[in-house]
């Protein structure tokens, strides 16, 4: 009899789990009833068998598959989601502790937020298996995105060395070394990745990247005309390509490929703001500051029409920083900050990575039309732009103020050192003066 209770168990186990899988691939314009069907039987199969961790597992990824196509705005529910989540893998870890895919898991769905408690996960995983090559591969992203990239290296050696077929841990490899600017071994790793998938065009998009950074163009140009033979039609390799060619000097070739982008994709928002680089590095400076008055008034139209504050990536912000560069390279420091201060008030939700460019190119901004003023005498407007820009620093705050203050430090000192000894020394003495003056 209990043999009979059991095998009934199980196959309603079964069932149950099955069926979740089949909503979970009906193809549908609005998935997210699907998914929540998927995730009531998952909940069936727990009530049935609830010291079995693959609902459990299960219904974890699912609820990430729910976040992930409802993008729920309401925090509460964002934290209603996040916490289920969790409580499904802690469950997991409790009927299955020596199970390393669950801490592993578990590790994911704390994320880098919780960084501390992922990689203890992580290590609980390692424990079980030290050559599992999820651990190390999950350890080594977690360890990148916190800048500690010399253990991310280390994890991604180990992957490779107890792994060396995985592709996906050569190519983690050879792009945590490229970040580093150890290119000459990247390219080891890449050619290791090619070797065991060769008809992956990321990879040769990504080896072509690291030849440009050694100068070896010619053989970099040669990695990105295979990605496009390895995906023809598909306008990201084109304009991979088209980045290429700005970086090595060549716009003319650039804007020939950024307008093959735009045949095969014509709403590629990043396609006028390089092509206005390629413009201005080819001196054809109203036509870049065309392009890029009119991304601007296209991206404030649309978001009026959509009844949105912004977006992200945020092009309005973007095209207004590349137009203040292009002033600040011509000389027209007023007008650069103009357009530098207009990107910075339409930034929303920026990645750090762009908040600490806008933020760079501002600094320096001010700071040259602080010299500019000092140069024409003009003291009292030098304390003006001082005391603005000492305003902004200061009030910079949240999880990336850091990350940008540690930026505009680095491109200050950059700045002054590119400077005459005659301008560095006038400059010096002005801000030793208003330093003293805050003291």
């Amino acid at each position: 009899m209990k043999r009979t209770n059991s095998s009934t168990r199980s196959e309603a186990y079964r069932k149950w789990m099955e069926e979740a899988e089949r909503l979970l691939h009906v193809e549908s314009e609005d998935p997210s009833k699907e998914i929540r069907q998927a995730i009531r039987c998952l909940e069936e199969a727990i009530k049935v068998d609830p010291k079995n961790p693959e609902a459990w597992i299960r219904k974890g990824e699912v609820l990430f598959n729910l976040w992930e196509v409802e993008e729920p705005e309401d925090p509460k529910v964002n934290r209603w989601m996040s916490r289920e989540r969790l409580r499904c893998y802690r469950q997991a870890t409790k009927v299955a502790p020596r199970d390393e895919r669950v801490w592993i898991e578990m590790a994911h769905a704390l994320g880098h937020f919780r960084r501390k408690e992922a990689l203890d996960c992580l290590r609980k995983a390692l424990r079980i298996n030290p050559r599992s090559s999820s651990a190390l591969l999950s350890m080594a992203a977690i360890y990148g995105e916190a800048n500690e990239m010399d253990k991310s290296i280390r994890c991604l050696e180990k992957v490779t060395e107890f792994d060396p077929k995985n592709m996906y841990g050569w190519l983690s490899r050879a792009s945590r070394l490229a970040d580093v600017g150890r290119h000459n071994e990247a390219l080891e790793c890449f050619d290791r990745a090619i070797e065991l998938e060769g008809g992956d065009p990321d990879i040769w998009l990504d080896k072509g990247k690291s030849l440009i950074k050694l100068g070896r163009n010619e053989e970099a140009l040669k990695c990105y005309d295979k990605a496009i033979e390895l995906r023809k039609g598909n306008y990201h390799v084109w304009f991979e390509k088209g980045k290429a060619l700005l970086d090595i000097g060549r716009p003319d070739e650039a804007i020939a490929c950024f307008d093959k982008v735009l045949q095969l994709f014509p709403h590629e928002e990043w396609v006028p703001i390089y092509k206005a680089r390629c413009l201005a590095m080819m001196n054809s400076i109203e036509p870049a500051i065309s392009l890029l008055d009119n991304l601007v008034k296209e991206q404030d139209e649309m978001w009026k029409r959509a009844h949105i504050g912004g977006s992200i990536p945020n092009f309005q912000a973007e095209a207004l920083l590349e137009k203040g560069k292009i002033m600040l390279s011509l000389g027209r420091i007023e007008e650069a900050v103009g357009n530098i201060e207009a990107a910075l008030a339409r930034m929303h939700r920026e990645p750090a990575y762009f908040a600490r460019e806008m933020y760079d190119a501002w600094a320096v901004s001010m700071h040259r039309l602080m010299l500019q003023a000092l140069e024409a005498g003009q003291e009292d407007k030098a304390r003006e732009i001082y005391v603005a820009f000492r305003n902004r620093y200061n009030n910079l705050t949240g999880w990336k103020s850091r990350l940008v203050k540690s930026g505009i430090l680095k491109s200050l000192r950059e700045f002054k050192q590119a400077l005459s000894p005659r301008e560095r020394k006038l400059l010096s003495k002005f801000e030793r003066t208003m330093n003293s003056r805050d003291a």
